[in-house]
């Protein structure tokens, strides 16, 4: 099994990475900056092996793509939607936006949705299939589908760069529900 250490509330965990059951295991846009964990037990049995990585790092080559788009101040990435509907993601230094992909019956791009960094903002990788994304914006969900993995990953950092630090999570939002629950004395919690 493969584990993923994340950072929450100032703790600091190995979580489940989902379907990751093999010896080998190619990390993904979600790993970059992560150390990686993987334990096994030989098929007769035996102590449990622990492994441990150092943190994931971008190959140079995606790495310069990506300062090249940050450069630039935009990226686009053509995409579908798992209904075969062709949409393109705008990232740009002040928002994300949808829109519906030109074809020969359509002659103009449409924005369907538009968002600055202000309002919460999740993008991450389909474990279930390589080129799918999750992006979750303010209280909209979408999924698309990318050319290739390498593409999708591409979109996902490149989100993640563009919106940068300060841009809220979904995570970080029902953290603050759950501290608040914790804050609730448990007479209260119970009426």
């Amino acid at each position: 099994q493969w584990y993923r250490l994340q950072t929450s509330l100032g703790r600091q965990d190995f979580t489940t990475i989902e379907d990751a059951t093999d010896l080998t295991y190619t990390p993904t846009a979600d790993d970059v900056g992560a150390c990686l964990r993987v334990e096994c037990i030989g098929p007769y049995g035996g102590d449990k092996v622990v492994v441990d990585t150092t943190p994931i790092a971008l190959e140079p080559a995606m790495h310069a793509e990506l300062m090249a788009l940050f450069g630039r101040g935009h990226a686009e990435f053509n995409a579908v939607t798992p209904q075969q509907e062709p949409r393109i993601l705008l990232v740009t230094r002040k928002n994300i936006k949808v829109r519906s992909r030109l074809s020969r019956l359509v002659t103009s791009a449409t924005t369907l949705y538009k968002q600055a960094y202000d309002q919460a903002l999740t993008a991450s990788v389909d474990a279930s299939n390589p080129n799918e994304l999750e992006l979750r914006l303010a209280e909209h969900k979408y999924r698309f589908v990318l050319e290739s993995r390498r593409q999708r990953d591409l979109a996902v950092i490149a989100i993640r760069m563009f919106a940068g630090p300060g841009c809220p999570t979904h995570a970080d939002d029902e953290a603050e529900v759950e501290e608040a629950r914790e804050d609730v004395p448990e007479e209260e919690a119970q009426e």
